[in-house]
């Protein structure tokens, strides 16, 4: 169990969040993809060399209804890539996608370097130490199947734990004219979860901060949603 939030996570840096669990002043950190967790650890190894420090992954929280990860919003992906209006090589970048899937591509993209992420001895692929904080630049495609074993246990755990656990989530498109009560409510909500976590509040106030959500614009908000869900 976690005893302790970083009263500083909300306005801590990604790279000072990394620093602080590498020195030892965190003992948990998250992340968002297998990769990561290398990466991580990677790093850790990095910093402690001597004492050859391995993750291990958290199972999933478990609360009042149920356990799992966070909902995950299918309907779109978050990311993606664009091709300037100004580019004078438009034909070369719409290209170079088809190549980074290919198994050429892919080669470079999740093994890096010979001599630098690993060693090749005929067929034979080594990844050396810095395989370990390596990660795709642009896409890692799943039906690539790698000439060695890549990832850590605890990476390969935390594809095994975000396939078992995975729930997607019902998300759904505001008309615009709700812009203003999004805000409002996304405001109330920010400052609660500062205060949580900051410890400024317990969560003996959940009742109280769901009473400010809902009077800032989460009941309208709330009546809209169910008419879209369905009343679920």
């Amino acid at each position: 169990m976690i005893d302790t939030v970083d009263p500083e996570y909300i306005s801590t840096k990604w790279n000072v969040k990394e620093d602080k669990f590498y020195a030892g002043r965190a003992a948990v950190i998250f992340a968002n993809s297998a990769e990561n967790v290398d990466v991580y650890g990677g790093k850790m190894h990095q910093a402690h060399p001597e004492e050859g420090p391995t993750l291990t992954l958290l199972p999933a929280p478990e609360g009042p209804g149920g356990q799992g990860l966070a909902a995950m919003d299918v309907s779109k992906e978050s990311r993606g890539f664009a091709i300037a209006t100004t580019s004078e090589d438009k034909e070369e970048v719409v290209q170079f996608p088809d190549f980074v899937v290919s198994p050429e591509g892919q080669a470079i993209e999740r093994l890096g370097f010979e001599g630098e992420q690993y060693e090749k001895d005929g067929d034979t692929i080594k990844p050396t130490p810095k395989m370990a904080i390596w990660y795709a630049r642009f896409i890692r495609s799943a039906n690539w199947e790698p000439p060695a074993p890549l990832m850590s246990e605890a990476a390969e755990q935390f594809l095994k734990t975000a396939s078992t656990d995975f729930t997607p989530d019902n998300a759904f498109l505001w008309p615009a004219e709700y812009a203003s009560e999004i805000d409002a409510a996304e405001n109330v909500y920010r400052a609660w979860v500062y205060k949580f976590i900051a410890g400024e509040a317990s969560m003996d106030q959940w009742d109280q901060f769901v009473s400010e959500w809902k009077a800032a614009a989460g009941e309208r908000m709330t009546a809209y949603a169910r008419t879209v869900l369905n009343g679920k």
